[in-house]
């Protein structure tokens, strides 16, 4: 949504100082880089394009026919034992060993 497109603009510029040797590091290493976060899906994949993440793993609001949040969450929401769950069926579909 335009909301992620505008605040990525701004937070990329406060973060890419401080994450760009991180990134690096972990890139060298043959890291693949997953941001998870309890963040909404669209507002924050912007960001992590910007940074240079590989995903994202976050929570998704429900949509309705106009595109529209709708009041409710499409799968789980990524938080707690949530995020544990949703960080671990993500490595198990991306066959990645934690």
């Amino acid at each position: 949504m335009a909301a992620g497109e505008k605040a990525a603009e701004q937070l990329a510029g406060a973060v890419q100082p401080f994450a760009h040797p991180l990134i690096d590091d972990h890139r060298a290493a043959g890291r693949r880089l997953v941001l998870a976060t309890t963040t909404p899906d669209d507002m924050v994949r912007p960001l992590a394009d910007r940074l240079g993440f590989d995903d994202v793993v976050a929570t998704r609001y429900g949509v309705d026919g106009d595109g529209r949040y709708d009041g409710t969450i499409d799968g789980e929401f990524v938080w707690g034992r949530g995020k544990l769950r949703a960080v671990r069926d993500w490595a198990e579909r991306h066959r990645v060993a934690l």
